[in-house]
């Protein structure tokens, strides 16, 4: 029975463990980008161990533990499950492409949902001490009664703005003059605030070490297990920004120190779970 119960934990992690290899596999041919196999990795694995310790805390669960464990779920999908898909499959970008010269005015492809979007412009090939201060552009970006101006008068190699579409409303780039020969223009939804979805992580780690003191008090192989999965992929999580191009040797250095980190707190919860069951055994002994 117990090796039954054993296997059952085991044959889903490393079902999931293959089909990780094999997005990584193709993240290192480039058939795909390694922010998509990174995000991908963490939902996946992270989802099936969360949820197969989850199940092994609900089977013996007093209504404490059903709080602590519904809470950690609740903050932890929010926190941790939904920014990586977000990082595996970004939201469409609008437009990507150069402004100046014979093009000027483009049109974006329709918004496909309501919301905010960042107009973002780059001049290409330049550096900060290489662009001067004098250089400007005028770029006018408009929808319905919204619109923003962008000029680079500060002379900085990028800027951004801020404006809100309605769904399948596009947005109108009007390059008017500019100093440059052509400028990189992107228009995409906001992205996620990353350092919010660090505290989130944090918190949903926080939540999981009494999940896990409570849950599994009555189950010491399993000790430490939850704390050390939650806090393994809030630690990942926090350590890929999309605003950054994820490489896969940044991916997999998340990925170790992700591993680190689970390993520590799980190690340390599980002494402390054993404890407090020594100690309730020992108060019940002396009660009869």
């Amino acid at each position: 029975m117990i090796r039954a119960r054993s296997w059952s934990l085991w044959a889903p992690l490393l079902g999931c463990g293959a089909l990780v290899l094999v997005r990584v596999a193709q993240a290192a041919a480039g058939a795909i980008p390694a922010a998509r196999a990174a995000g991908e990795a963490g939902v996946v694995l992270g989802l099936v161990l969360v949820s197969l310790l989850a199940v092994r805390v609900a089977q013996a669960a007093t209504t404490t533990a059903w709080v602590l464990l519904g809470l950690t779920i609740v903050v932890w999908g929010a926190a941790v499950l939904v920014p990586l898909w977000r990082l595996a499959h970004p939201p469409a970008t609008l437009f990507a492409g150069r402004l100046g010269g014979a093009t000027r005015e483009v049109s974006t492809a329709p918004s496909p949902r309501g919301g905010r979007y960042l107009v973002e412009v780059r001049r290409p090939g330049r550096r900060a001490a290489e662009t001067s201060a004098s250089a400007t552009y005028l770029l006018h970006a408009g929808a319905g009664r919204t619109a923003r101006t962008l000029t680079g008068a500060d002379g900085a190699t990028s800027e951004r703005a801020e404006l809100r579409l309605v769904k399948g409303q596009p947005l109108k780039l009007f390059l008017e003059r500019s100093d440059e020969p052509t400028l990189e223009v992107g228009v995409r939804p906001v992205p996620l605030p990353w350092w919010w979805v660090g505290l989130g992580a944090i918190v949903a780690a926080l939540l999981a070490i009494p999940a896990d003191i409570v849950g599994f008090t009555s189950q010491p192989r399993l000790r430490g297990l939850l704390a050390a999965a939650v806090t393994a992929s809030a630690i990942y999580v926090s350590l890929l920004d999309p605003e950054a191009v994820v490489t896969g040797r940044q991916a997999l250095g998340a990925g170790g120190l992700a591993i680190v980190g689970g390993g520590l707190i799980g190690g340390a919860v599980g002494p402390i779970v054993g404890r407090l069951t020594a100690r309730r055994r020992a108060a019940v002994s002396a009660a009869r």
